[in-house]
């Protein structure tokens, strides 16, 4: 695959409804300019796969899309094995992708199994709550005249969550490695570089406690990922990173096992709208903190 073939490529997305941008394609091509591939049958495209690596540890297998009217061929599952290949190749050890239910017993068929669970989460905001907007200064807040218990805890918050800013990207790479098991510096700072005005880190004491990452989408605001030490910070975060897109169409891709993130996105105002799996093949992956993983940065990339 090749920047030209990106219009093309968005066609097949778009047949899919699903939610990336050219900006997303561009930053998979970017990461990985010889792990993106399409197919063509006459003369035109009519698949593509995608893989984005995180060294040789684990490496994720995404936009696997097949043009509608040449589905059921084994188009997909040849590109799926000439991914495995490549990875094979460069000597990654795990395979990582985010299967739905209906594809499920596909990839176990080619040595998957799951880890844990994804659902996709979808809606409109909800109004923020007074103690959030008072915290992150949604709007103008006078504390003084806030119920005691949101002036008490606005207070506590006080400038607990700012704009993430590139001096704080090597911070934030440091934060994540141990939630999301490996090392994901170059896919955090391309992320957070693209929609810096979205994007929030959480500080205590001089500490990080969490950040969020946000970008627009073909269909949906996308928040994350999503990492916190706890329930509070992290719904601090996401208000503060999705201040300036209330009324829009939001998507997070939560992690199930972790029940705080699951009540975040119904207090955002979002419903349910379909589950992922995630699953793995080859070396026993790398261990996440799913107390702490709130949302992932997307089925494509992890």
């Amino acid at each position: 695959m090749t920047l030209a073939d990106v219009p093309a490529a968005q066609r097949l997305r778009e047949q899919a409804g699903w939610n990336q941008t050219d900006d997303d394609w561009r930053r998979l091509l970017a990461w990985e300019p010889s792990g993106c591939w399409i197919a063509e049958l006459d003369g035109r495209i009519v698949a593509s796969t995608t893989v984005t690596t995180y060294g040789t540890r684990i490496a994720w297998i995404g936009m696997v899309l097949v043009d509608e009217i040449h589905r059921r061929r084994g188009i997909g599952t040849r590109m799926l094995a000439h991914a495995h290949e490549y990875l094979g190749a460069e000597g990654v050890r795990t395979v990582a992708l985010d299967a739905t239910p209906a594809g499920r017993s596909l990839y176990e068929t080619l040595g998957y199994r799951e880890r844990y669970g994804l659902e996709r989460w979808r809606g409109t905001l909800n109004p923020p709550s007074e103690v959030t907007r008072a915290a992150t200064g949604i709007r103008p807040a006078d504390v003084a005249t806030a119920t005691p218990e949101a002036a008490s805890r606005a207070t506590l918050t006080a400038g607990h969550v700012r704009p993430l800013l590139p001096a704080d990207l090597a911070a934030v790479a440091a934060y994540d490695a141990p939630v999301f098991g490996t090392d994901r510096t170059r896919l955090l700072d391309s992320l957070a570089n693209g929609h810096p005005a979205d994007c929030v880190v959480a500080e205590r004491a001089g500490a990080l406690t969490g950040y969020a990452l946000c970008r627009p989408g073909a269909r949906a605001v996308h928040l994350g990922p999503l990492v916190a030490d706890d329930s509070l910070t992290a719904e601090l975060l996401a208000w503060a990173a999705l201040r300036d897109h209330r009324g829009r169409e939001t998507i997070v891709d939560v992690v199930t096992s972790n029940q705080h993130a699951v009540t975040l996105a119904g207090r955002l105002g979002l419903a349910p709208v379909r589950p992922f799996i995630r699953m793995t093949r080859g070396a026993e992956p790398p261990s996440p903190d799913l107390r702490r993983l709130y949302t992932s940065a997307g089925p494509e990339i992890g």
